[in-house]
């Protein structure tokens, strides 16, 4: 498993253009995993042999430590990409992580909206049109995900893989981190995309903006706070 640990992280480092941090975050993840599978004479099972009850009962284990429900969901998060790589080179042929569920937890809300209002804004968007749609993929992702506004708008297309239900955040100071996404986000993502206008001067593939205006520009965190006071009013 150390062998494939290490591939994984070579690929993050050179084709996917992963920082130092985000690195460091799979390393240890991926680290602690495999010391959880080893064996008592210090050897690891190989990855392909692992099966989803056995991922499971390294969650089950995580908890029982005291872990985070969101530090669990990061590290499922962690195996699910690794696995997917190796679907990718070979040495797996499925993705036991993928079957596995994020542990439920709350969503991260802002201090100065009570329950009720909360419930009010995710409720506000219209389905019925694009802007509806972008508005509640907006409110869905930044509360799931415990998104900055300015994180929010920053995202592109690159940073976002939905099979997965993970994202890429870049934070203040440049900092990175992977956050899982939950499935409401998701199905909302996926219909926001369907309809998604991108103007011809914007960046195409994955620097591709996930939230932009009705003209086809990437969002500023701007016309986000409007467009809370108007759901919120």
């Amino acid at each position: 498993m150390q062998r494939q640990i290490a591939q994984f992280l070579t690929y993050l480092r050179v084709e996917r253009g992963a920082s130092p941090h985000t690195l460091k975050g799979y390393r240890e993840d991926l680290i602690a995993a495999a010391e959880y599978f080893a064996e008592e004479d210090g050897s690891c099972p190989e990855p392909a042999s692992i099966t989803a009850v056995e991922l499971r009962g390294l969650l089950s284990a995580l908890h029982e430590a005291g872990f985070a429900k969101t530090s669990i969901a990061r590290k499922l998060a962690s195996l699910r990409s690794f696995y997917k790589y190796g679907q990718r080179e070979g040495w797996a042929a499925s993705n036991p992580a993928k079957a596995l569920r994020n542990p439920r937890k709350g969503r991260s809300l802002p201090h100065f909206l009570t329950t009720e209002e909360i419930g009010k804004l995710l409720s506000a968007p219209p389905a019925g049109s694009p802007l509806g749609l972008r508005d509640r993929a907006m409110l869905e992702t930044m509360y799931s995900a415990g998104l900055r506004v300015s994180e929010l708008v920053g995202l592109s297309d690159g940073d976002v893989d939905l099979p997965q239900g993970v994202l890429l955040v870049r934070g203040k100071g440049r900092k990175e981190r992977i956050s899982p996404l939950g499935s409401y986000a998701t199905k909302a993502l996926t219909a926001w995309r369907k309809v998604r206008v991108v103007a011809k001067g914007e960046p195409q593939g994955r620097e591709t903006p996930v939230f932009t205006n009705r003209f086809g520009t990437r969002l500023t965190t701007r016309s986000v706070g409007r467009m809370l006071e108007k759901y919120l009013a």
